[in-house]
């Protein structure tokens, strides 16, 4: 039992590495960058340049 905290945190240390990726963005694609409400962060993603589809969104009643 002695030993499970230190392993626990020792596990959490190594798992809470975050990994670079140096991948290039998608083609046709661009980085937008979305803030959290209530200053918790801000959220990157790639989207595409243009939507390939032709379904839209139609606020219900």
């Amino acid at each position: 039992m002695k030993y499970l905290l230190p392993f626990v945190a020792l596990f959490l240390l190594a798992a809470c590495q975050e990994a670079k990726n140096d991948e290039p963005l998608p083609p046709h694609s661009k980085l937008v960058q979305i803030p959290l409400i209530d200053s918790l962060g801000i959220i990157t993603i790639a989207v595409p340049e243009r939507y390939d589809t032709s379904f839209f969104w139609k606020p219900s009643r």
